[in-house]
């Protein structure tokens, strides 16, 4: 080969090379939700309460004691406190059903694997909790035996330094509503036990184990929440629950692991309303029921789930108008009778490996190249 030749061969190589560098960065592109973009708790200059942690049975007199507690528009209001609690709770309110706000306020703990709290309510009641922060608590969030409590807006990072963090946990609550908040690394994003009359809505949970977790609801809605990448399962009923509806959500996963599950109704959980979700790249299922009578699938769009949907001993159930692309089954019936499946549209679909379809297309465009290179050498012969 010419010297010419060899040098023109060099330079096409290195255009290879660079067409190369310039697509794997396009091809493997992050996809996650661009944090940037999320509503940030507003920084502020409040009171540090680092060693005294807050407990409010009695309104009026702690506004009265407390000039970080106020009265105002007919509700009292705990605003622009900052908390680091160790193996405790931060801020109680108990006993109460005044009207209350809790706002702007941040809690951060410094144990590792401790038990601490953020904000817990008992028995109270006609509470808001809105745009706090919470990182590295295992509790953030906990409400039990109350009602009629709002939480809004809060930005809730526990990280992997619990073994079991739970961000916000409702138990024997109704009348209340979640909504609007971001959760990032923990156990349960949101959890519900023995609630009523309660929606979980417009919240964004990302690199959950599990994502909304129920045990024993009834007539509650999970309304236009967006999960993604969930461990384990994205929203599941584990057990007993009853006339809730699953609504319009965005479920997608990135098979972390084998056992992952977009929508998930276990053990007697049933007459519940699955409709209009869109659920995607899930490991096994997009939608299981387990054990469970009489719910309603419609409407769902599953893509790239391993099965679109499974029955396992889930009778008089309907499932209709669902659109599923799968790769394995579309919809999977063990030990079932007396179910609905009309008007599905199913497809198989093929798994798409991202760093085996990257070397495909780099070893397509070097060969191309090569061919190229050989054609432009032979002129020059």
């Amino acid at each position: 080969m010419s010297k010419f030749n060899r040098k023109f061969s060099i330079q096409y190589l290195i255009y290879v090379l660079l067409i190369i560098l310039i697509l794997i960065p396009l091809i493997t592109h992050d996809t996650r939700l661009d944090r940037s973009s999320l509503r940030k708790v507003n920084h502020f200059e409040g009171l540090s309460l680092s060693d005294s942690p807050i407990i409010i049975t009695n309104w009026s007199e702690t506004a009265l004691l407390y000039d970080w507690c106020s009265f105002e528009s007919g509700s009292y209001k705990v605003k622009n406190l900052s908390f680091i609690i160790n193996n405790e709770t931060g801020l109680t309110v108990a006993n109460t059903t005044e009207p209350f706000i809790i706002e702007n306020c941040t809690f951060t703990s410094n144990a590792s694997q401790s038990q601490d709290t953020g904000i817990k309510l008992v028995n109270a009641s006609n509470g808001l909790l809105i745009n706090n922060s919470f990182s590295f608590i295992r509790y953030s969030i906990f409400i039990k035996n109350s009602f009629n409590n709002s939480v809004i807006s809060n930005y809730i990072n526990c990280s992997e330094m619990h073994s079991v963090p739970r961000s916000i946990r409702l138990e024997i609550c109704s009348n209340s509503s979640v909504r609007e908040n971001y959760i990032i690394n923990s156990y349960y994003g949101i959890q519900l036990e023995n609630c009523n009359y309660t929606e979980i809505d417009n919240n964004i949970l990302e690199e959950n184990s599990w994502g909304i977790v129920s045990y024993s609801i009834k007539n509650c809605v999970i309304f236009n929440n967006t999960l993604s990448r969930s461990f384990s399962i994205g929203v599941a009923f584990i057990e007993n629950c009853y006339y809730n509806a699953i609504i319009e959500n965005v479920l997608t996963n990135s098979y972390y692991n084998e056992y992952q599950d977009g929508i998930a109704l276990w053990h007697d959980s049933s007459n519940n309303s699955i409709v209009k979700n869109a659920i995607s790249d899930n490991s096994r299922y997009g939608i299981d029921l387990r054990e469970s009578l009489g719910n309603n699938v419609l409407n769902n769009s599953l893509i790239r789930n391993l099965y679109g949907i499974r029955l396992y001993k889930s009778n008089y159930s309907t499932v209709m108008y669902n659109y599923i692309t799968y790769y394995e089954i579309c919809i999977l019936e063990t030990d079932t009778e007396f179910n609905t499946l009309e008007n599905n549209t199913c497809e198989i679909t093929y798994k798409f490996i991202p760093s085996f379809n990257i070397w495909v297309l780099c070893l397509i465009i070097a060969s191309i190249v090569i061919i190229i290179i050989n054609r432009k050498s032979k002129k020059f012969r």
